[in-house]
């Protein structure tokens, strides 16, 4: 848990969230984002129904790019499951002509 009552700790850490969802989406390393997502938006819901809480903007912002990349996350596992099903269906077609 964050420490909400020094803004650079509380920043700092939502920062690193952010770089670090980013990286693992840039990666395409879903499984990995998906979790750091989870986790960042469950931590900006405590830190925003908490007390004092130092940046407002910056919880806004974290906010924001949140959803965006849940978003990219979520179009890259429907691509991915659909890939993947046109995957199987090509080898049952293989599979079926031999």
């Amino acid at each position: 848990m964050p420490d909400t009552a020094t803004p650079p700790t509380w920043a700092g850490d939502f920062d690193a969230r952010i770089a670090a969802l980013r990286e693992a989406a840039a990666a395409d390393d879903w499984a990995r984002a998906m979790d750091i997502a989870q986790t960042l938006q469950q931590l900006l819901a405590r830190t925003l129904r908490g007390p004092g809480v130092p940046d407002l903007a910056a919880a806004r912002r974290a906010q924001a790019v949140l959803s965006d990349l849940v978003g990219q996350v979520a179009t890259a596992r429907e691509a991915t499951a659909s890939a993947l099903r046109e995957l199987r269906a090509g080898q049952r077609a293989v599979r079926a002509y031999r």
